[in-house]
């Protein structure tokens, strides 16, 4: 990605979003990596699977999480240096008890990348339910603005769909007015689960055809 670009990349769910912020973790060594997620459960789903992964496992926290001072702390206190690496967030937590620290790192060169997971959220869910998602876009501009030359983070939507007024949205609150955000899209039609709700049966019989129908 060229320097002050904005990127989103469509991927049905499931299909490898996550491995993108894995891998510019691992390749960009002493770079914060910020990842904003829509719920603390997903923060720390991706956590687990950092601790999983024998190749990822580290000793550090990577889940930001309301009231558990002692780990919050030391996400904070790492962030400036770039020494944190990997972590999740609530878009909340990002622009309020965090963005002191993100700053930081943005001017010592060391913030590598902003990642908004479900970025579609930004414009459904930022328009009158969580102004947070909003905000975000004053940071950004903020984190770039107080960046060196050179060493300005990448800023990368992630979104299984992205409806015409989400792409509008994104692009203005996260792209400059003369590099428009970039699209790369893997999306397509999956088969979709089935329900069958069956009516009372009155025997073993009937209930092993309806199984099998």
């Amino acid at each position: 990605m060229p320097e002050d670009k904005t990127l989103l990349v469509i991927l049905p769910t499931g299909e490898g979003k996550s491995l993108i912020y894995q891998a510019l973790w691992q390749f960009q060594k002493r770079k914060t990596i910020a990842v904003v997620v829509p719920t603390i459960t997903l923060a720390q789903d991706q956590e687990s699977e950092i601790y999983k992964n024998p190749k990822t496992k580290t000793n550090q926290p990577h889940a930001y999480i309301g009231r558990e001072d002692k780990r919050n702390s030391t996400i904070k206190a790492a962030i400036p240096s770039g020494e944190q690496g990997l972590f999740f967030s609530s878009p909340q937590a990002m622009v309020e008890p965090l963005s002191f620290n993100l700053i930081k790192a943005a001017e010592n060169g060391n913030l590598g990348a902003v990642f908004i997971d479900e970025a579609h959220l930004v414009h459904d869910w930022g328009m009158d339910f969580n102004s947070a998602y909003q905000e975000l876009a004053a940071l950004v501009s903020e984190l770039r603005s107080r960046s060196p030359d050179k060493k300005k983070p990448k800023i990368i939507c992630l979104s299984a769909t992205v409806e015409k007024e989400s792409l509008e949205t994104l692009d203005s609150f996260f792209s400059l007015p003369d590099n428009p955000i970039s699209i790369i899209s893997a999306a397509r039609l999956r088969t979709e689960q089935e329900i069958w709700v069956s009516l009372k049966i009155e025997n073993e019989e009937e209930r092993k055809q309806r199984v099998l129908e």
